[in-house]
């Protein structure tokens, strides 16, 4: 008693983990770089650099982590 698998609606296994891992890709770049935002910036600066998070999946995400440097120290 084999029975088979409809995918008439293009759902395959295969689907369902690409779209699990991009996901949670993206859920791991968005916590970082809200973490680095919140950590490195101050005033305005902060809710603009997440919103850019949150509007721009992956490029704001990108984005933020690669323009977001730690302040240097005031000598």
């Amino acid at each position: 008693m084999e029975e088979e698998i409809d995918y008439s609606f293009g759902v395959t296994p295969l689907f369902i983990i690409i779209q699990i891992s991009t996901f949670l890709v993206w859920l791991v770049l968005a916590v970082l770089a809200i973490r680095k935002a919140a950590k490195f910036t101050s005033g305005s600066a902060t809710p603009l650099w997440i919103l850019l998070v949150f509007l721009v999946p992956y490029l704001g995400a990108i984005t933020t982590l690669a323009c977001v440097k730690k302040p240097k120290p005031i000598t």
